[in-house]
C-alpha cells in the first residue's frame, strides 16, 4: 500500500473565509501608528504605498515592499492578535509553513520586538548553518527563546539535531 503526501493536508481552512480575514488584517493595519511585519526574524516597515492584502484565486495573499527587499506570503489563517500585535499562519515559498507578525512599532508592548527580531533572523541563519554542517541530519529543535530552567540566554541560539540514534545539541 502506497502513502499520498500532500503538503496542503491539514494546511487549509475551509472554514475561514479569505475575505473576512482581509478585512481583519486591513483594519489591523490602518489602526496602528507605525506599522511593520516580521517573517524570519526579517522586520518591515511598511506604509500603505509599500504594502497590499488581496484575494488571488480564493486565497488570501499579503507582499510589503521597500527600496531592498519584497515579501510575499499566502495568509492562511490569524493565530492570535492582542492589542499591538497580530500573528498569522503562512506558507512561505515550496509551502514551507511559517509565521508572520504584524505589530505596531509605536505601541508601548512592542518595544523589544525588533531585539527579539534580530535574536529570530539570526537563529534562522543558525539552521541554514547547521544544515550545512550536517546534511542528511534531522534539525528537531530550533530555540533563541530564553530558558531559565536550564539557564539559557536568548542571546545564543540553540538546536537539538539527530540522525538515527546519535543526538547532538549545537550553540
Amino acid at each position: 500500500m502506497t502513502k499520498s503526501y500532500s503538503k496542503r493536508q491539514g494546511a487549509e481552512r475551509p472554514d475561514v473565509d479569505a475575505e473576512t480575514l482581509r478585512l481583519s488584517i486591513q483594519q489591523f493595519v490602518d489602526a496602528c501608528r507605525s506599522p511593520a511585519l516580521i517573517d524570519s526574524g526579517d522586520q518591515l516597515t511598511i506604509d500603505r504605498a509599500s504594502f497590499m492584502v488581496e484575494i488571488r484565486s480564493g486565497r488570501l495573499w499579503i507582499e510589503a515592499w521597500d527600496h531592498e527587499r519584497n515579501l510575499a506570503r499566502r495568509i492562511l489563517a490569524i493565530t492570535s492578535q492582542a492589542r499591538g500585535r497580530m500573528v498569522c499562519s503562512v506558507h512561505r515559498f515550496a509551502g514551507r509553513p511559517g509565521e508572520l507578525t504584524l505589530f505596531d512599532l509605536d505601541h508601548p508592548r512592542n518595544a523589544q520586538k525588533a531585539l527579539f527580531s534580530d535574536r529570530e533572523k539570526f537563529a534562522e541563519q543558525f539552521r541554514t548553518m547547521l544544515s550545512r554542517q550536517f546534511p542528511g541530519w534531522n534539525i528537531t529543535t530550533l530555540s533563541a527563546a530564553m530558558d531559565l530552567q536550564r539557564s539559557f540566554s536568548p542571546v545564543f541560539p540553540r538546536a537539538h539535531v539527530m540522525r538515527g540514534g546519535a543526538h547532538i545539541a549545537a550553540i
